[in-house]
């Protein structure tokens, strides 16, 4: 399931720059599904955001994000 940047976005979570990109990703898949998110999106930034190295991993999840 593709998703628009601009359908969802995650409220009030922050992406630290220097954190380890594991944790990065299980904090952003809990937020989005305690937001609303269904599994497939989720799967869907995630999938997004392994596809390069760390700062493409930092934007992606930072795309889809709005503080």
């Amino acid at each position: 399931m593709e998703i628009s940047k601009l359908e969802k976005r995650l409220t009030n979570h922050s992406i630290l720059f220097g954190e380890n990109p594991l944790v990065l990703l299980t904090n952003f898949s809990n937020s989005a599904l305690k937001q609303g998110w269904s599994q497939a999106e989720v799967e869907s930034v995630i999938s997004k955001a392994s596809q390069g190295d760390y700062m493409a991993l930092i934007r992606t999840l930072r795309a889809y994000t709005f503080l």
